[in-house]
């Protein structure tokens, strides 16, 4: 039976808990590419405790930043998706893809304290239609993780989201539960083996069985 410290250090991710300080030290998954329209509205994201927004800019770059402006803390949620960056929508001052603010109209031409003003921004990259983002110290960050389905033709992935309302932690152990009760250790067990109607083996059977039966051949991969 674990302490109540000792939960807390394998259940917590935010800024400056031991697991958080781990899970920062990898790219994290987002949002699906095909979520953030180049100039649309930017998007909640809710990732290692903290609230972010992801969007794309008319240019069709893919940022992640801090939602709540530097200046009296809005919402960026509601921000205009401008060329150069987004615009807080409360008093305009604008914020590029960096995070630096570009441009603060209630101060005067002359004025420089725009140039002391960042916002907590995040690298992004997009691999496999999703869009990934690396919230660790390292810099420049390490290359995106080479993951199999990643890097086949759009044609052969499909890629898919759901809401877990629960820590990770409980959702790994719930998988691994699963797993057990089912007697296979690979999470694709309950599929068919292809598309074919006329096929009924199980993924855990064998490719040669399945070549039998109907003649397909099927990969499987986890993520």
């Amino acid at each position: 039976m674990l302490t109540a410290e000792e939960n807390a250090q394998l259940t917590r991710v935010g800024p400056g808990t031991l697991m958080g300080e781990l899970m920062r030290q990898y790219w994290i998954p987002v949002v699906q590419a095909s979520e953030l329209a180049a100039g649309g509205r930017p998007k909640r994201v809710r990732i290692l405790g903290e609230d972010l927004i992801a969007y794309r800019n008319p240019g069709g770059r893919a940022a992640v930043c801090s939602e709540f402006c530097a200046h009296r803390r809005a919402s960026l949620y509601f921000a205009r998706n401008e060329e150069r960056g987004l615009r807080c929508v409360y008093h305009g001052w604008q914020y590029g893809p960096d995070g630096g603010c570009i441009d603060m109209p209630n101060e005067r031409p002359e004025s420089s304290f725009q140039d002391k003003v960042t916002l907590p921004t995040y690298p992004c990259a997009e691999r496999g239609g999703v869009v990934w983002t690396y919230m660790g110290p390292g810099s420049p960050p390490p290359g995106l993780p080479d993951l199999e389905w990643a890097l086949v033709p759009d044609a052969q992935r499909f890629v898919s989201k759901f809401w877990q309302g629960c820590n990770y932690l409980q959702a790994l152990d719930s998988a691994r539960g699963a797993r057990r009760r089912r007697g296979s250790t690979t999470g694709a067990s309950r599929s068919t083996c292809c598309r074919s109607t006329r096929c009924r083996r199980r993924k855990s059977e064998t490719i040669r069985s399945c070549t039998r039966t109907c003649g397909s051949r099927w990969t499987t991969t986890s993520w």
